[in-house]
């Protein structure tokens, strides 16, 4: 009941006598009644006062109640905004958002790139999927002069041409981890071209037909052979693609050096560089001979040897007068030819004599890779 009616109650019943009033409201802000006690609809008349009372006043509680002491009134409900607008679900990625979905580990690296003796070598290795990091390893032995480090399979200087097989495992970081083999990983390391010499070229005579033969040993067969740009043979001199120097010389050059290139045929193709010198002097004296073979060219295992010695007078008895061939070569002594096959890597350092009038020597070395 609201507390301003109640007061109001109260009054009414003071004024009829049924209680004892104990204070004295204040009922001048009502209505006064008219000529005979007269009130408007919905109102009574309080003779006592002659004031006008609503009639919840009077009759019983008011239905409408104030709003408490306080309190602001009420201003209605709110205007309806209609249903919450639904978001909806969040959008479907097309994959379930629960837990993530993780790829399985598996091998990038396919196969492994070509590897050249002698020479340094990094190949990287690569997987995906799985957990992060990896740890790789070896399984077996690697060929020799391979090791791996990390995720790198890498050689120095220091190994061997051959086609070797190769087994690797990847573990993943994963609880238990996810571990995974490859072995049919091929290796190829191709043997190294080098362009063989001889570095010091047979000596050449102004007016006398000259002829050399250039060697290379490693990659592929055959090989090309050309002179480097800038550098040009003295007049009347050639080099062809099979590694033949030939030509007559008319005049005297001294001692020069000349770069030569080589390329092999392999795939992709090996170039090989070298600075071979020359010296074209004028003849000797028929009697005084000299040996015109300057240097050898040379040699690899496995690969067969040829070259043949020249004197200045044609075709004289020759022979080792001191140390030894390299194993696996021999020495015609009435040809000058020197063959064979090279069954041993090293360098062996050797005398060459030539018989006759005037005996000749010369100190040569051949190396074989």
């Amino acid at each position: 009941m609201n507390l301003r009616w109640s007061l109001l109650g109260w009054v009414v019943l003071c004024g009829l006598g049924a209680t004892a009033c104990l204070f004295d409201p204040n009922l001048s802000r009502f209505e006064r009644c008219g000529t005979n006690g007269t009130c408007r609809s919905g109102y009574t008349c309080f003779t006592d006062e002659a004031v006008c009372l609503p009639d919840c006043g009077v009759q019983g509680a008011c239905e409408v109640a104030d709003p408490p002491p306080g309190e602001e009134p009420d201003g209605g409900p709110l205007p309806d905004g209609g249903a919450p607008t639904d978001g909806g679900l969040p959008p479907d990625g097309g994959e379930d958002a629960g837990i993530p979905t993780r790829k399985p580990l598996r091998w990038v690296t396919q196969s492994l790139s070509l590897a050249t003796e002698a020479t340094p070598y990094a190949q990287v290795l690569e997987v995906e999927g799985g957990v992060p990091p990896y740890t790789f390893r070896t399984v077996g032995s690697l060929p020799p002069g391979f090791k791996l480090r990390q995720n790198v399979l890498e050689a120095e200087d220091k190994h061997s041409a051959g086609v070797f097989d190769v087994a690797l495992e990847v573990k993943d970081s994963a609880t238990p981890p996810a571990t995974l083999r490859k072995e049919d990983f091929i290796l190829t390391v191709r043997t190294l071209l080098r362009l063989a010499g001889p570095v010091t070229l047979v000596n050449g005579y102004s007016g006398i037909a000259y002829t050399e033969r250039v060697y290379a040993t490693g990659g592929v067969a055959p090989y090309v052979f050309k002179m480097e740009s800038g550098s040009a043979l003295p007049p009347a001199l050639s080099l062809q693609d099979g590694g033949t120097l030939s030509g007559t010389p008319n005049s005297t050059t001294g001692v020069k050096s000349y770069r030569v290139r080589v390329t092999d045929s392999g795939n992709p193709p090996q170039i090989a560089i070298r600075d071979l010198s020359l010296d074209v002097a004028i003849p000797p004296i028929a009697l005084l001979r000299e040996i015109a073979t300057q240097s050898l060219p040379d040699g690899r295992v496995g690969t067969p040897y040829h070259y043949v010695l020249k004197a200045s007078d044609g075709m004289p008895t020759w022979s080792v007068s001191k140390g030894t061939l390299p194993s696996g070569l021999r020495l015609n002594s009435s040809t000058g030819l020197l063959e064979g096959t090279p069954d041993k890597a090293g360098t062996e350092i050797f005398t060459l004599s030539t018989s006759g009038l005037f005996v000749q020597n010369r100190e040569f070395r051949i190396t074989v890779y």
